[in-house]
This record gives structure tokens, C-alpha cells and sequence, in this order.
């Protein structure tokens, strides 16, 4: 809750600042398009997607020696 509140009044405050960080974290993704993605950056989904994918890591830790966490795999051919 803490990091959406604060990016959310960087955004009123900086937006110029805010958008640069923005592209500055995403020079490797040509299809990443600022105007598009704008809308969705500290709103109420984002919170909740933050909020849904911090409480599931929350299952995926191990002890040494232990079995690996169950983590989602995603495949980059597609």
C-alpha cells in the first residue's frame, strides 16, 4: 500500500521525473508503450496485482537443502 501511495503522488507531484524512471527501467522492451502502460501505474488494479503476487512469494521460500519453491515458469518462445 505504502509503495502505490507514494508512486501515485510522484506522479502528481513529478510526472516528468516519474516518466523517466518509467522508460529509464524499460529501454529493453520495444513494445512497451509509456502512454499506454500511464493509466495503469498506481491505481487500485495495480495495488491489487502487487498485493496478489507479494502474497503468493510469500510460499516460495525454502530451507537450504530443501525442496525449491513451486514458482510459475513462463516459457520466452512464445
Amino acid at each position: 500500500a505504502m509503495h502505490v501511495a507514494v508512486g501515485k503522488v510522484l506522479l502528481i507531484l513529478f510526472p516528468e521525473r516519474v516518466k523517466q524512471q518509467v522508460l529509464a527501467m524499460n529501454q529493453k522492451n520495444p513494445h512497451f508503450s509509456y502512454d499506454n502502460w500511464l493509466p495503469t501505474f498506481y491505481s487500485m488494479q495495480y495495488f491489487w496485482f502487487v498485493l496478489k503476487v507479494r502474497w503468493q512469494r510469500l510460499e516460495d521460500r525454502t530451507e537450504p537443502g530443501g525442496l525449491a519453491p513451486n514458482c510459475p515458469v513462463v516459457q520466452l518462445s512464445g
